[in-house]
């Protein structure tokens, strides 16, 4: 994977790493590949060498019993928007 990005982009990564201990390795490297314009057999073969490598992608746990959540739907002038208010 080393070999796929820039020695620039390498630095770029450690650099923010280092001021920022608690960033993600796993969304840092999806960004300087952006893949998520790639196209859908490079971004799996992506994720399959970053899970060989150990880099995985931290799941966001939300307990939803303390979220409230009050949706409101409005159609103006022929446009539908929905707003969620998470309280």
């Amino acid at each position: 994977m080393g070999a796929s990005l820039s020695t620039r982009q390498l630095l770029r990564i450690a650099r923010r790493l280092s001021r920022y201990p608690d960033e993600n390795v796993y969304d840092l490297i999806q960004k300087a590949c952006l893949s998520q314009f790639l196209p859908r057999l490079a971004r799996s073969a992506l994720e399959s060498e970053l899970e060989e490598q150990g880099v995985v992608k931290p799941e966001v746990v939300v307990a939803e019993d303390n979220i409230e959540k009050n949706v409101t739907c409005t159609w103006f002038n022929g446009h539908f928007s929905k707003q969620i208010l998470i309280n």
